[in-house]
């Protein structure tokens, strides 16, 4: 009550405060339990009294609790703090290392590619080098060269961002290299775009395809098919197709280029009562017409006789034409129950080069196990005019 008299004493005229002041100092302040239920206006019992101590413990309790649960969560904070540090340390080391061991492992893969890709190397076949099969497919006009460029260009910006990482996590370096991330990620986008480009024109070069295909007819007088091969001016080697790699079955002339691994052949069961023979040749190109045209200038060599075929372990086309798959396939019909005999040197182009050698009797499907027997070669046909004394197409 005394309260709100002054309050209005302030507010209508002022002279509560200076009533205020003359209380402060002359109403003595309550210390005892008593007289502070007197000054809240409580009469003094035993059960107020009661009250006001179960009241005053409480708050010490409460003062107390508060200032132990903010010590508590002060040392737990900071411990966490230090346990956190600690924590990201080890995970720093870990995985700053594990960034750094996958970064130096793509460098040194792509140098071992550099080295097997012998950029720089001898413009020839005899080992594969990047200028050599820019000169096959393109004529040399460095599509290909710049196209690796940017394929690495492409590659090394995030291997060097990923060093750059790991080394920053191992080392707990803080300091940030200013506009790295901007360079690299503009390394990376000018690589895409070159391989986006580069990429593109060349897939476009092997986009269509284009195949041919001419039949004959074996005339054989007995069972059985003598299949042999001509001699081979440009690979003397004895192995099979798949014993050599592509580059070292490439051969050239003044004007011509010579393939050996891009020809193949394969036997195939037929309910024909006679042998037959079907070369089969395709390319790709640009378009269509430019894939035909690369078929029609492409040249196998083959000769017929009776009772045998012998065939051209490699194919030839102009040195000027660039390299599009050009390949031939050999197809030869044999009816079920009739004889194959396979010659020496077939291996170069027929992938079972277990039956070289031998005579295998085909079954309705492919050839007839244990029917093996020993059939001579017949003799040769005249050889007609034509490269190496074969017929060419």
């Amino acid at each position: 009550i005394l309260r709100v008299i002054l309050i209005l004493a302030v507010i209508f005229g002022g002279t509560g405060v200076l009533l205020y002041i003359i209380l402060w100092a002359v109403i003595p302040a309550a210390n005892t339990r008593a007289e502070k239920l007197q000054m809240r206006g409580e009469p003094v019992t035993i059960d107020n009294l009661s009250k006001m101590v179960k009241e005053e413990m409480s708050e010490f309790e409460d003062r107390l609790g508060n200032k132990k649960g903010k010590k508590f969560g002060s040392e737990f904070g900071e411990k966490a703090r230090e346990m956190g540090e600690s924590s990201g340390r080890i995970f720093g080391l870990i995985f700053g290392g594990i960034l750094i061991i996958i970064a130096l492992g793509i460098i040194l893969s792509m140098i071992g590619a550099l080295v097997g890709m012998n950029v720089g190397g001898p413009f020839n076949s005899d080992n594969f080098s990047i200028s050599y099969a820019d000169q096959l497919m393109f004529n040399g006009d460095g599509s290909l060269m710049w196209l690796v460029v940017s394929a690495f260009t492409m590659i090394i910006a995030p291997v060097i961002l990923m060093l750059y990482g790991g080394i920053k996590l191992l080392l707990n370096i803080k300091t940030k290299v200013r506009g790295l991330g901007l360079g690299l990620g503009l390394l990376f986008l000018i690589g895409l775009l070159g391989c986006i480009v580069l990429g593109t024109r060349a897939g476009r070069e092997f986009s269509r395809d284009a195949e041919s295909t001419q039949r004959h007819r074996l005339e054989v007088t007995g069972d059985t098919l003598f299949v042999g091969v001509n001699p081979n001016p440009y690979f003397p080697f004895d192995v099979a197709r798949d014993e050599r790699e592509f580059f070292e079955l490439i051969k050239e002339t003044d004007s011509l280029r010579a393939y050996g691994e891009t020809v193949s052949m394969h036997f195939e069961s037929t309910d024909d009562d006679f042998f037959s023979m079907e070369i089969y040749k395709e390319s790709n190109g640009s378009t269509t017409t430019r894939a035909y045209e690369l078929i029609e200038r492409t040249s196998y060599g083959y000769s017929i006789a009776s009772d045998s075929v012998h065939l051209n372990t490699f194919l030839t086309t102009p040195k000027a034409d660039p390299f599009r798959a050009q390949c031939v396939e050999i197809r030869i019909m044999v009816p079920k129950g009739k004889w194959v005999s396979f010659g020496e040197g077939l291996q170069r182009i027929y992938w079972n080069d277990s039956n070289v050698g031998r005579t295998r009797q085909m079954g309705e499907e492919t050839w007839m196990d244990d029917n093996l027997r020993f059939v001579p070669e017949p003799p040769r046909a005249p050889e007609p005019p034509g490269r190496n004394g074969t017929s060419t197409i």
